[in-house]
C-alpha cells in the first residue's frame, strides 16, 4: 500500500546522516584558538559600562571585553 513510514524514515535518516557530517563549527588553526581564561572583578559601573559597549555594537558582553582587550594589547605592542 504504497510507501510505510518505517521506509520514509530511512530515507530521511540518510539524508540527515550525510548533513551530520557537516555540522559544527569549523577547524582553528591552533595558533588563533582561544583556549586561556582570565578572571576578574569588576565594580557595578564598570560592568554597567562595559554592558553598554556589548549592547552598542550588538555583540556579548565576553565578545566586546575581549575585543577591548585586544585592540588594547595590539596597541602596547606597537610602541
Amino acid at each position: 500500500m504504497g510507501r510505510t513510514r518505517q521506509g520514509s524514515r530511512e530515507a530521511r535518516g540518510a539524508e540527515a546522516g550525510a548533513a551530520r557530517a557537516r555540522l559544527g563549527r569549523p577547524s582553528v588553526p591552533r595558533e588563533e584558538r582561544r583556549s586561556n581564561r582570565v578572571v576578574t572583578f569588576l565594580t557595578d559601573s564598570e560592568l554597567t559600562t562595559l554592558q553598554s559597549v556589548a549592547a552598542e555594537d550588538g555583540s556579548s558582553l565576553s565578545a566586546a571585553i575581549h575585543r577591548i582587550l585586544a585592540a588594547s594589547l595590539s596597541r602596547r605592542q606597537r610602541r
